[in-house]
Formats: structure tokens, C-alpha cells, sequence
């Protein structure tokens, strides 16, 4: 990914995302093969999978799950079990649903299944359960929490669960908005240490497989919070080496400040404020070319920032 951070602020967001990775129990790009890149070792194995294009339409950089019988199978460790003792958890993926299981209208992105209780982890979406659902109780088929949201197929979307028993709370999210947050008071009752955790499959109740596309998963040891699942989001809308940066000229600006290079609906509106972080002028970004009128400011150097699906900040001089 590629942008250009002029000012502290931004620079700050990204030490902020580079802690998130240090937080990482599973890191699965899925581009081309089902390796962990957090450093623990968590490899998974492939079963009946093709690699096939990402959001950004790349060859061989994402999986191809084909609601029959393809998952990824991960196996247990010292460091997957210990999301069992830790009372709190983050999941992230990419999801793109191709059409529900038959059986069950299921999504899997999760599970850990106890086949002596047909329970244990799930995490999925879900059109019968009403959106997303999550459980981690290996003794209860009931014992989940959900949200109501509509899916459509075909589409790319940034899924995201946390769950923190100290809050007892699970909070769901979609592109990086808190959807729903629901009251989770049990504890993370899985005793199981041995068996392997799926991506893609769901054994808990009838057997159902994943159809569509998953890429870009993750999985961190604590609960994140809204800002930094959104961060994750934004961070995950572009890819690496593909992102067109914004210019602003001229620079120093008298009268009208031009905004060029923009990407079609990138960013909604801007805001310029001075170094004292105060708001001097705000508006809506137009198009892929905008204009602002800086005539009204006083000599000296201000910050703009875009913002939307992404956000850019970039120092500017006003030569008034």
C-alpha cells in the first residue's frame, strides 16, 4: 500500500496498525497458498481449494471455497488454544458470498468443532440466524449472540467480530462500522485443546461448507476497538502498490486550492484546520477533481484532510 503521510497524525495511525500486527495470533493473506505470516506457525492445509482473484481483481490472491467440501484446516497449538484463556478475541476477513449452503443458509468463517456436543467456536454469516453469528460454547447449541444484516451476494466485504469477557460484550462489524453490539456474559467455554479449527466448514448442527471467496484473514489476541477495526478496514481497501495518491496544487495557494487524482467516490468531504488542530474551512469532495476556495484564510500553513473510504491528510501553505 502506498501513500504518502506528511504530518504526524498519519504517521501515527500507521505505528498504530503496526502494534495491531504484533497482536496477531493468525495472519493468512491467502495469496496463493495458506501459510501464517504472524510469525506462531499456524499453517493451515487446503482441502479442495483453488486459489482465485482478490477485491482488486488479482490472480491467485485469494481462495475459492466451493460449498461442497473445501475448507482450510489449522491445527491446534499453544498459541490458537490460548484464545481460550484469554477471554477475548478479534476476527477479521474479507468474505465474498457466493450463495448459501443449501442446508443451512451459512457463511463459515470459524469454528472449532467438539463432535461429542455438536458445538464448540462459530463465527459465520448467517441468513437464517439473521446476519452474524458467534458462539464459543462447546456445551450449547443456543448459547450465541447475533446481529441482523442483509447480505448480497457477489460482494466484497470486510467482516469483523471482537468479544471481551471483561466487557461481556461481542460487537459485530461490516466495511468497518460497529453494526451491532449484544450482551456476551459467558465465558469462553471450550475446554477442547486437541482439535483442528476450520475456515470455511461448519459441522455444528447440519454440515455445512462456505460458498465464496475469503481472503485476507486474521485473527488477534484481544478485543480491538471501533477506530482500529475501522483502520483495519481502510488499511485493507487498497492494495499494495494500486493506490492512486491525490494532488494539491498550487501549493503555496492563494485564492483556490485544486484537488485532482481522485478515485471515483473515494472520499466524501474535507476539512482544513490550522496547527492547532482547529477546523477553518469544511466541504464535500466532488468527483475526481475539486476545488476550494482558501481565500477567506490567513497567511500560513494549514492541514487538509480527505476523508471517506480512506483518508489522506497533506500540509498545505496559504501565500494570502
Amino acid at each position: 500500500m502506498k501513500s504518502i503521510f506528511t504530518t504526524l497524525l498519519l504517521c501515527l495511525q500507521l505505528a498504530v496498525f503496526a502494534q495491531l500486527e504484533n497482536e496477531l495470533i493468525l495472519y493468512m493473506p491467502l495469496d496463493g497458498d495458506v501459510l501464517d505470516y504472524s510469525g506462531y506457525g499456524n499453517h493451515g492445509t487446503a482441502v479442495f481449494l483453488a486459489p482465485d482473484t482478490n477485491r482488486f481483481g488479482t490472480e491467485n490472491s485469494s481462495y475459492r471455497f466451493d460449498g461442497t467440501n473445501s475448507y482450510i484446516e489449522i491445527p491446534a497449538s499453544p498459541t490458537m488454544n490460548s484464545i481460550q484463556s484469554l477471554d477475548e478475541i478479534t476476527i477479521t476477513a474479507w468474505i465474498n458470498i457466493n450463495q448459501w449452503h443449501a442446508s443451512g443458509n451459512v457463511f463459515s468463517i470459524f469454528e472449532r468443532y467438539n463432535p461429542n456436543t455438536d458445538s464448540g467456536w462459530l463465527f459465520e454469516a448467517n441468513w437464517a440466524g439473521g446476519g452474524i453469528i458467534f458462539l464459543a460454547d462447546e456445551s450449547s447449541t443456543t448459547n450465541w449472540s447475533g446481529c441482523n444484516y442483509s447480505w448480497n451476494f457477489h460482494e466484497w466485504h470486510h467482516l469483523g467480530l471482537t468479544f471481551s469477557q471483561a466487557e461481556q460484550e461481542a460487537r459485530f462489524y461490516v466495511d468497518g462500522v460497529n453494526i451491532c453490539t449484544n450482551t456476551y456474559n459467558s465465558p469462553i467455554n471450550v475446554a477442547d485443546t486437541t482439535s483442528s479449527f476450520i475456515i470455511g466448514r461448519s459441522l455444528a448442527g447440519p454440515d455445512e461448507y462456505s460458498d465464496g471467496w475469503i481472503d485476507d484473514y486474521r485473527i488477534y489476541r484481544r478485543a480491538l476497538v471501533d477506530e482500529e477495526i475501522n483502520e483495519s478496514f481502510l488499511l485493507g481497501s487498497y492494495e499494495h502498490g494500486q493506490k492512486v495518491e491525490p494532488t494539491f496544487y498550487p501549493n503555496p495557494a492563494n485564492t483556490l486550492l485544486n484537488i485532482a487524482g481522485l478515485s471515483q467516490n473515494e472520499f466524501s468531504h474535507y476539512h482544513i484546520f490550522d496547527v492547532t488542530g482547529k477546523v477553518q474551512l469544511t466541504g464535500k469532495v466532488t468527483g475526481t477533481n475539486t476545488q476550494v476556495d482558501v481565500s477567506s484564510l490567513s497567511k500560513g500553513i494549514y492541514f487538509i484532510s480527505l476523508e471517506g473510504k480512506n483518508k489522506v491528510v497533506e500540509k498545505i501553505v496559504i501565500a494570502n
